[in-house]
Order: C-alpha cells, then sequence, then structure tokens
C-alpha cells in the first residue's frame, strides 16, 4: 500500500499521540489445506500509515496465491504496495517461488523497516540470499510512476517477473494512473505470460479503470470465487491467530471460524465480502 503522505485510514487510526514510539505486534496466519500448509508471522505497527497493518485485501491476496501455489513454482515473482508482505511472505515461505522481491514507497522508512522485520521473523534474510526450502527474497524501495530515476528499470532487470501482487493498492484515485503505468512498465519487461494479480475492496460503484486500462494496452479480468463466497473460501484454508503485548496479550476469540484478536474491534474480516481478486495482462499477452 503506497502512502507517502501517512495519513491514516480504519478505525482506530491516528489514536497514538505523536510524540510515543509505535507499539508493535505481531499477527501469526496459518494457512492450510489437504496438499499442503504454511505459518506466516506479520508485524504491524500501530501508525497511521496504511502499509503498518494487514489490510482484508491481503488476506484474500495470500489465500489466492497458497491456493494457486502449484503453478507458480519456480517463478519471480514482485509485490507491489506490499505494506506488511503477507502475500510474498506466503510463497517465500512455501518455496514454490524463486525470487520474491517485497516492495514499498522509498518515503515510507517505517513502512520498509517493518516489512524488513516481518522478512526476518520468518526465517528469510531480505537481502536476496536463499535458504533451504524458502524462496530468495529481497525488500526494495519502489515508487509507482517513477521512471525518470532508472531504479524501476534495475528493479525489473533484463528478464522481468513473471508475477506481480498488489493486494488493496487500488485504494486512492489519484493513485491509479501511476500503478497501472508500473505494471505495464513491468509487464512490458517480462515474460509474454506474466501477470498482475490484485484483490481489490470495492468502496464505491462508480470506480472504473477501464480508460487506463485501454491507455497502458493493459486487460483485466475477476477471478477466483464471488466475493459472496468469500468468507467460507478464505475459512477452508485460513487460520489466524494474533500474539503480542497489546493490552494485555493474547485475547484471541473465534469468530465466523477464523482465530484473531480485535484489539481495536473491527473484525479481521470485515469487507470480505466486497473483495475481488482480477488478474492484469498485456493486451497482446496470450
Amino acid at each position: 500500500m503506497q502512502d507517502a503522505a501517512g495519513s491514516a485510514r480504519g478505525a482506530g487510526a491516528g489514536r497514538r499521540p505523536p510524540d510515543a514510539a509505535p507499539q508493535r505486534r505481531v499477527r501469526r496466519i496459518r494457512l492450510a489445506d489437504a496438499g499442503a500448509a504454511v505459518s506466516v508471522a506479520v508485524c504491524e505497527l500501530d501508525d497511521p500509515a496504511f502499509g503498518c497493518y494487514t489490510w482484508p485485501s491481503a488476506l484474500v491476496l495470500a489465500a489466492t496465491v497458497f491456493c494457486g501455489r502449484t503453478q507458480l513454482r519456480g517463478m519471480r515473482v514482485l509485490e507491489l504496495g506490499a505494506g506488511t508482505g503477507l502475500a510474498g511472505l506466503v510463497l517465500a515461505r512455501l518455496g514454490v517461488a524463486s525470487q520474491v522481491v517485497l516492495t514499498d514507497h522509498p518515503a515510507l522508512d517505517r513502512v520498509l523497516g517493518n516489512l524488513r522485520d516481518s522478512v526476518r521473523l520468518n526465517g528469510l534474510d531480505g537481502a536476496g540470499v536463499p535458504s533451504a526450502g524458502r524462496a530468495d527474497v529481497l525488500v526494495r524501495p519502489l515508487a509507482w510512476g517513477d521512471f525518470a530515476t532508472g531504479e524501476m528499470a534495475d528493479l525489473v532487470g533484463e528478464s522481468g517477473f513473471d508475477v506481480i501482487l498488489g493486494a488493496d493498492v487500488m485504494y486512492d484515485p489519484k493513485d491509479f494512473e501511476a500503478l497501472l503505468a508500473t505494471v505495464a512498465f513491468v509487464l512490458e519487461r517480462s515474460p509474454p505470460h506474466a501477470v498482475f494479480v490484485t484483490a481489490y475492496q470495492e468502496r464505491s460503484s462508480r470506480r472504473s479503470v477501464q480508460a487506463l486500462l485501454d491507455k497502458w494496452g493493459l486487460r483485466a479480468r475477476q477471478v477466483g470465487p464471488d466475493p459472496l463466497e468469500m468468507r467460507a473460501w478464505l475459512e477452508s484454508a485460513l487460520q489466524s491467530e494474533m500474539s503480542g503485548a497489546l493490552r494485555g496479550g493474547d485475547r484471541a476469540i473465534m469468530l465466523d471460524g477464523l482465530r484473531f484478536e480485535p484489539e481495536d474491534g473491527v473484525p479481521l474480516q470485515a469487507g470480505l465480502d466486497s473483495i475481488f481478486v482480477f488478474e492484469i495482462r498485456r493486451n497482446n499477452a496470450p
């Protein structure tokens, strides 16, 4: 989630006094089905920056890549606006991808630092050194639409990426074109099969990116379950629990099969019924 201005959203955002150090918590999420299981820990901060919290779309995207893991074996994966990096970390922990690069805005030092903490917490050093059964993981700053510095071209390199991930990256309409321009840039320099997979939470039925897709030579289609089936679909694969030092430690409860600790009183699944998963490709891609 790119949020260079560091503005707040969601229940509880901005309650911390400006001179107080942000509190840290660890959210532990386990995904499992008949074929595999993976446990991922993500660090979160009591901070108004969007990327310091794991939003519902990240859970949906993580479950999407987990269920599609056999199709991602050996692929290079780039996560845009990674925030806490849940989806990318799931792939890294599974060890199916050859490389996972987690990115967020260069101005968000605290978000990037928190992301590196999550990488280390999962036994991944974040320096691009693979470990046994784990993907090569990198954490890098990346500003959408910034083509002048050459940093994006350096990151993409000569071979590009097979898969681009983005959870709730279409939040602020002013960022839509920069995001899609970045996606088009990466896809153009990637193999023909390359795809952008994004979990999008609908907040207004009046929003449309069709004109921007046309402008940047992209096409989109909905994949995965219908949002009305999303809750049951997630519950079949995902168990979540949180641990940490917030307000007396563990106070986990059960809600519709998902285990979580609602420190701010907002259920972890809030908004799941309005989340869609899309894949975006180049118009000339097969």
